[in-house]
């Protein structure tokens, strides 16, 4: 002060200062948010902010190695079946230090696995069998030839699911189990030897 009439100034005094470290700051809980392809896009990774102190949460998309993509505040989302790793850190405040990467947290978005349908055949009045086909649902089948064996003095005419008639060749949209008939007619031409 320049009242030196009442104070008296001091010089080569020591103080001592501590610098207190910030602290670090603490990440969300990151985990991964696996699943199977279904052709929506979806967050690779559920963040739970409860555990989170200190900054912003960023993220990245890398390699097993390292984030290779910059980190932005956005949770990284994706709709192809793959594999992903995404990093993470926090971008501290004023009053905490920036934490170093984390991770990767390893994604998996699953190929989807097709439902099938499967046909089956009914002899009807033939005999004998054929095999039944598992294809996928919702998918187009063409009706095939027989491999009944005919009864006597008949031939194949067509197929039958219900009370609609199919011939050889025919396609159908197939979205549930079926069971296939098949139907004989006609008369077959007996060779003299018989």
């Amino acid at each position: 002060p320049n009242d030196t009439n009442n104070y008296n100034t001091l010089d080569n005094v020591s103080v001592q200062i501590e610098v207190a470290e910030k602290p670090m700051a603490v990440p969300a809980t990151v985990t991964a948010n696996s699943r199977t392809y279904d052709g929506t896009e979806k967050p690779l990774v559920n963040v739970d902010d409860s555990t989170l102190v200190g900054g912003t949460m960023q993220y990245a998309l890398g390699t097993k190695d390292a984030a290779t993509e910059e980190y932005t505040t956005s949770i990284p989302s994706k709709t192809d079946a793959g594999t992903y790793y995404v990093w993470y850190k926090v971008k501290g405040d004023e009053n905490h230090s920036d934490t170093a990467p984390a991770g990767p947290v390893t994604v998996t978005i699953s190929e989807s696995v097709a439902e099938t349908v499967t046909i089956t055949f009914d002899e009807g009045e033939g005999t004998g069998t054929m095999a039944p086909v598992q294809i996928e649902k919702v998918s187009q089948y063409t009706f095939p030839k027989s491999s009944f064996i005919p009864p006597a003095n008949k031939v194949f005419a067509h197929w039958k699911i219900g009370e609609k008639q199919y011939a050889v060749n025919d396609k159908i949209t197939v979205t549930a189990d079926l069971k296939v008939t098949a139907v004989w007619g006609g008369y077959r031409k007996q060779n003299r030897d018989e």
